[in-house]
């Protein structure tokens, strides 16, 4: 019950600033020059994370400073090209969370964020669709999910060994990219 609360406490900066920014951050989606850069802070939050270490904090050890701090992290993550899952894993790091249960509260904190999006989405959205359409998109949510669970696999043994520089790589090259994409297509 507790980690509940904590969750939806976790849960309002982000919501907060979805429902205040909701045009702007869907008119970020559509132009590079806001994901490449995006991109390349990822990068430097991910680098960021070897200063930190892995603390010895566990979930049940969680106060309401440490969700709020990462629930702000999550928020950040509405601009489009930073990563939810790094800045909320990095963020846990910072306030000193064992690795694995910075990787777990990030997935558990996922869930009514993205449960949420998805239901003011398909509100709007819902009466536009055919059977098949929504067929379609109960396949890609139960891909979604199995890759998802694959994935946390992958990236507890990851932040367990304090290699997340893989993956801010990954975004530095990708956010340069993407700027110049965005630089060629003006």
């Amino acid at each position: 019950r507790r980690l509940i609360i904590l969750l939806i406490l976790g849960t309002v900066p982000a919501g907060i600033a979805g429902i205040l920014f909701r045009k702007a951050i869907a008119s970020a989606f559509h132009t590079g020059a806001v994901v490449g850069p995006a991109l390349i802070v990822t990068g430097g939050i991910l680098f960021s994370s070897k200063w930190f270490g892995l603390g010895r904090k566990t979930l049940s050890q969680m106060g309401v400073g440490d969700v709020l701090f990462i629930g702000l992290a999550q928020a950040m993550a509405l601009v489009p090209g930073i990563s939810r899952s790094g800045i909320t894993i990095v963020a846990g790091l910072m306030r000193g969370m064992r690795g694995e249960d910075a990787v777990k509260f990030s997935f558990f904190l996922s869930l009514p964020a993205i449960a949420g999006a998805v239901f003011l989405e398909s509100i709007r959205g819902l009466p536009e669709l055919s059977p098949g359409d929504i067929a379609c998109y109960g396949i890609g949510f139960g891909v979604s999910l199995l890759s998802g669970l694959g994935a946390i696999g992958i990236l507890l043994k990851v932040v367990r060994s304090g290699r997340l520089k893989g993956f801010a790589w990954y975004c530095v090259v990708a956010g340069l990219i993407a700027i110049l994409f965005s630089l060629g297509a003006s």
